[in-house]
Formats: C-alpha cells, structure tokens, sequence
C-alpha cells in the first residue's frame, strides 16, 4: 500500500509541477505581450505607420463605411455618413434590409445604402445563448462573427469596388474585415467605437470584470478574454482569407496588440459624461468626439401621425416607454418567463394608469394578449427615439449603447433592465450619473417594477442636468468626427473639390 500511495503523491507532484511551470510561462508570455502592447503604443510615428496606404490628398472624398451587429451597431456609422454627405464627401453604407428605412430616414439615398446580405444576428441569443450570460456570450458572438467573416470580406470587397472609397470606416466588431479590406486595397481605415470595453487602458479594470484601479498589467489583462476568443475562432479564417486575396500572412496578435493594432484611428463615440474614456495610453488619433445620434428635428419625418395624436391627447398625464431594442423578449428569455416579465411591466403600468407606448418588437411572440388590448397603449414598429424620448416620463429599456445614449441625452429617467455584460456596464453608467434605475429582469415583478418608476420620477432634475450636457455633445459630435478624421488624412475641411 506504501508503495501505491508513493505512486499517487508523485503522480500528483508531477502534476502540480507541470501545472506550476504551465502557469508560470502563461504569465511571462502575458506580461511580454503586455511590455510590447504599452511600448508599441508610444513608439508608434503616425496612424497607418505599419500599412502601405494610399492617403487621399485634397478636395472631397469617397468614404466606404461598414459595420456588424444589430440598430445598435448601425446608428452611429450612419449618422456619421450622414454627416460626411453634409459636407459634401460621397458615402455608402452596408445595411441590413431590417434597417434600410433607418437609414433613409438619416437623408442616405438608395444608391448609398449597400445592401448586407442577411446572417441572422438575432440569433446568437435566440438559438445559441438562450438568455444565458457571462464569458459563453462572447464565444457564441465572436464563433457567429467567425463563421460569416468569409460573407462579409466578399460584400465589403464588394462595396470597396463598386464605390472606389478613398477611406474606410468599420464599426469593432467588424475590425478584422476592414483591416483585410485596407491591406488589399491600400486604404487608410478608421475604427468607430461606442463602448469603452474594446480598448485596452491601464488606467482601470475592464468594467465587465470589475472596478477600481489594480495596477497596469491587471487593468490591462482584464481586457484580453475577447481578444484571445477572437484570435481563436478568427484567426484560422483571416489565415485562409488573407491566401485567398493573394495577401502576405500576418500575424493573428497583430490584429488586438501590438503596433499592427494601434495604427488605426478610432473614434471613441461614447459621451465621457456617462463612461470612461482613456487618455493615459492610447495614441493621440484615438479621439472622443462624443455619442453619434440623430438630430431630433431630422427624424420627426418618421413620426406616424397616429403617434402624434396619441401625444397630444395624453396632456399632462405621464407616459412610459417600454422597447427592448433589436430583441423580442422570448429571444432573451424561455417562453414563460418572457410572458411573466412581460405581464410584470405591462400589469404594473395598467395599476398605475399610465399612458404608454410600446415597441411591437418586444412583445411579438404575445401580440393576441388581452393585457395588449389598452386603449391607453400605443404599439409601433420603430419609435425616433431623439424625437420621442424627450416627450415621455420614463424610459425604460434593457441598456444597449444606443439607447442609453438616447435616453441620457433626452433629460428623462431611464428603467434599465440589462440583460448581458455590456448592458449591465452600460446600466451602471446611468445608475452612476444619477439618471436611471437599474432592475434586474431574475427580479422584475410587477411590484418591483412600479418601485423602480416611483424611484425613476424622483430623479427628472438630475436627468435633465445630465440631458442637457449630453446634447450639447450630441449636436457638435458629427461635425468633430469629421474635423479629426479629415485631420489625421492632413487634409482640411476647407480643401476646393
């Protein structure tokens, strides 16, 4: 026995050794890779310093912009497009067929709307994540982006050669296509962010992994599970692409760290009186012109007239707005718990006879309901959201970038009810500004839900506070994107055609 039991100790010293030197070398290759990501970022001479790019010289230009994800995603890239066609550049986005009327509600013509070939977005949460969160949401979104990165290097290339762009602009989770877009065509391409998440600062740790300040190299690793996700399902596909396209192999760091990374401009459209923005280690062309919203007074051209009726004969009495955005309830929620929710919202807003208006979206899969069956109810398709919010009471929504912003800058209180990592951040920062109030949906109950509005009223000043600085940078933000951008390509706004 003496012996057996000596077998098994060594066995598990073994183990534990190999497991140790394992450890070890995994920290000394992340602390490398950390030296170099901070030395890169301050040795870098210029935006594209480590691209062979063809940079425009004068006069207006072709702008080719692209983006993944849901109206979220696509919003801001089209009000900047929208921006640069008012100053006289030509533009052509990507859209999805969900978003086209989005988009021509922003002034883009048909001829700069390219058509995207439907993937499905939706159905990450639908059919693989089934409500659930943490780090398998990343997976299952970055695994879906992986397996249609083939589909969108074809439509971009696609729109690069029917448009003939003199720059590229993609949004983050398109990053990786726009990077073999700009290599093979030799363009200058910028990044567009609306989130802190993605940038990997010292300064702080990633707010999906905690608060506070736990030193340089922590704060910095805490950014790195989507980046070696990404390197993992990406890579091998970006290897294959870049054959395809007859492009020299580049290393799959390359595209998260390092001077390959940090060569590209991005604009960080997310308002610093709501997030974060880090200035400490990020290149000067990572610029902060603020959110990229709709200006209110373009999109009262969407307003159904039924919708103005239904406002005017409110009055003075309160009204809610509940919309989940992209989703339906049942895509975050097993059937009868999303009924439940739903019940739970919709029961309170009836005992407490508010007015409301309701996004179609959200409530899809119970639309034969009776408790849908209000008079006092409006249900809509699409609401303008810079245009409606303002007129509400409260806003309640599940916390994606677009609509914090929307609802911040409006000067109305916002119900946040997260659903996953992101819009849990995206909640807090509201919580934090004193704007909102945060309800987890494990928790939603029709008393609870009636708390949190009594709660929301109490804080319409701080709201308006906020409101009003948040639209202050709204109004100036498009014209500051395309200051910096025209800046970085060293051409001025005032160059003739």
């Amino acid at each position: 026995m003496a012996s057996v039991g000596s077998i098994i100790l060594t066995v598990l010293a073994g183990g534990l050794a190999t497991l140790a030197v394992v450890l070890v070398s995994l920290t000394a290759f992340l602390y490398l890779l950390y030296r170099d990501d901070l030395r890169s970022r301050r040795s870098a001479s210029g935006p594209w310093a480590e691209q062979e790019v063809v940079r425009p010289r004068s006069g207006k230009l072709r702008f080719a912009l692209f983006y993944w994800g849901s109206r979220g995603d696509f919003q801001p890239l089209a009000v900047l497009a929208q921006q640069l066609k008012r100053e006289g550049h030509s533009v052509i986005i990507n859209v999805r067929e969900r978003y086209r009327e989005a988009g021509r509600s922003l002034g883009l013509e048909e001829s700069e709307l390219f058509a995207q070939e439907e993937d499905h977005t939706e159905d990450v949460v639908t059919v693989q994540l089934q409500g659930q969160s943490g780090p398998r949401s990343i997976y299952y979104l970055f695994r879906h982006i992986a397996g249609h990165t083939p589909a969108y290097v074809r439509q971009f290339d696609e729109m690069v050669t029917r448009s003939k762009p003199d720059v590229l602009i993609v949004n983050e989770f398109a990053l990786n296509v726009g990077i073999l877009a700009a290599d093979k065509h030799r363009l200058p391409l910028f990044v567009l962010r609306y989130t802190p998440l993605f940038t990997a600062t010292t300064e702080w740790l990633c707010p999906m992994v905690g608060t506070g300040d736990k030193g340089s190299f922590i704060n910095w690793l805490s950014y790195t599970l989507p980046f070696f996700i990404r390197i993992f399902l990406e890579g091998p596909v970006l290897r294959r692409l870049r054959r395809v396209h007859d492009l020299p192999p580049r290393p799959a760091l390359s595209y998260f760290f390092g001077r390959g990374f940090w060569q590209y401009p991005a604009l960080q459209a997310y308002s610093s009186t709501l997030m974060p923005v880090p200035h400490k280690d990020t290149p000067p062309w990572y610029f902060n012109p603020g959110p990229l919203l709709p200006p209110s007074q373009e999109e009262t051209e969407a307003v159904p007239e039924a919708l103005s009726d239904f406002l005017r004969q409110s009055g003075e009495r309160p009204i809610i707005y509940i919309g989940f955005g992209s989703f339906s309830l049942l895509q975050f929620l097993p059937l009868a718990q999303a009924r439940q929710a739903a019940h739970a919202m919709l029961g309170a807003v009836q005992e407490l006879g508010l007015r409301a208006i309701l996004l179609e979206h959200t409530f899809d899969f119970m639309l034969e309901d009776p408790i849908l069956q209000n008079p006092q109810w409006y249900m809509g398709k699409r609401f303008p959201h810079s245009w409606l919010f303002p007129r509400v009471s409260v806003i309640v929504h599940q916390g994606g970038a677009g609509h914090c912003a929307a609802s911040a800058r409006s000067g109305k209180p916002t119900i946040a009810i997260p659903i996953f990592e992101e819009q849990e951040f995206n909640a807090q920062a509201l919580v934090s500004a004193g704007v909102a109030v945060r309800l987890r949906i494990q928790e939603l109950t029709q008393q609870s839900f009636k708390k949190a509005f009594q709660e929301a009223l109490r804080l319409e000043g701080q709201a308006r506070v906020v409101g009003t600085q948040l639209d202050e940078q709204v109004r100036h933000s498009g014209e500051k994107a395309v200051k910096e951008i025209l800046g970085w390509l060293g051409i001025s706004r005032t160059d003739p055609t």
